[in-house]
């Protein structure tokens, strides 16, 4: 997910609520993360020309089913979260491709914004020593959520948004926010 949407892993991983890793992840997981970030995707038969498509794949040596790729377009090459790059031909030789789900760009111009934003937040904060500036997905876009282990300055409480992104405020005393 973070390869295909460009979000740090760190901001990708909470996105998939109440994952758990030995369950591992499905492929409705994927597309409702994708879907929560307003990103269009759908099943397709061969891999896209122009657009990016995240590729559900079976090593045939490892036997790892449930592996997902990234299809880049621009590249010709698949991106693997555990192999790194990988060229089509040698990608076809050592798995056997489940599903492909074409990404469109849409809901791509937001998540580039709320990005950006959080990087102007963490500039923003920094002063104050966060313990961690984080983008969430909220139900009508996205937050920045700014997570101090004791109370900040009145002056961080004062910023309510960052490029018209929400801001939270969330100030924890060991495991639970307050």
């Amino acid at each position: 997910m973070a390869m295909l949407t460009g979000l740090l892993y760190d901001d990708a991983l909470p996105l998939f609520r109440g994952y758990n890793r030995s369950n591992g992840l499905f492929p409705e997981n994927v597309l409702e993360v994708l879907d929560d970030l307003h990103m269009s995707c759908h099943p397709v038969r061969l891999l896209p020309k122009r657009q990016p498509a995240l590729v559900a794949i079976e090593w045939r040596k490892e036997g790892l089913n449930g592996h997902f790729v990234v299809w880049d377009p621009d590249r010709g090459q698949f991106l693997d979260p555990r192999h790194g790059l990988i060229d089509r031909r040698e990608l076809l030789c050592l798995c056997r491709i489940e599903h492909i789900w074409s990404v469109g760009k849409r809901g791509m111009r937001r998540l580039a914004a709320a990005r950006m934003a959080k990087a102007v937040a963490q500039g923003l904060f920094e002063p104050f020593s966060p313990a961690a500036v984080v983008l969430r997905v909220a139900d009508d876009g996205f937050a920045i959520e700014v997570r101090f282990a004791s109370d900040p300055p009145e002056e961080a409480h004062n910023i309510l948004e960052v490029n018209n992104i929400p801001v939270h405020i969330i100030i924890t005393t060991g495991k639970k926010g307050v």
